[in-house]
């Protein structure tokens, strides 16, 4: 091969590399169907938007950490889930991340002490979360830097039938 076909080549093959380097780790989130369980659960934590991050929150009227805003947006849709990310970590299926769904629950490992934090996913690249003290709840992208190295795994709480509004 000439010299300029191969430096082509290898110049193709390295902006290859470059690319793939920089696509997501994961598949977007799939969006809740109209109706369905699922988007109920979207628009029930969409509602507590603005809402200050209180620890140990659980309502809205005292405001939301991280898994108290999870157990009552759950618990508006029928659905009991344990007070700590911990325990909501052992709720419902473990989900591959690229089936990631609308209302599936996304956790993370935050800092050194094994600490986990808990959102629900939208179903759009999102996921909505009440993140840390001085902080409300929102929606934040499933892609930013921060969250993609610290995303730990996924659960489906709602069965696949009523997810898919069947």
């Amino acid at each position: 091969m000439p010299a300029s076909k191969a430096a082509i080549l290898g110049l193709f093959m390295v902006s290859l590399l470059i690319l793939a380097g920089c696509a997501a780790k994961h598949a977007p989130p799939r969006p809740a169907i109209p109706g369905s369980i699922a988007e109920s659960i979207i628009q029930a934590a969409q509602s507590q938007s603005g809402r200050a991050y209180v620890w140990g929150g659980s309502t809205p009227e005292a405001g939301f950490d991280c898994s108290g805003l999870v157990t009552w947006v759950y618990g508006q849709n029928g659905f009991l889930l344990p007070r700590t990310t911990r325990e909501q970590l052992e709720q419902g299926s473990a989900i591959p991340l690229n089936q990631l769904q609308a209302a599936d629950l996304v956790f993370f490992r935050i800092g050194r002490r094994n600490s986990y934090h808990v959102g629900i996913a939208t179903g759009r690249g999102t996921f909505i979360h009440s993140p840390k003290p001085g902080s409300w709840v929102r929606e934040e992208s499933l892609f930013v830097t921060y969250w993609q190295q610290r995303l730990i795994g996924a659960r489906r709480i709602i069965p696949v039938i009523q997810a898919s509004g069947q």
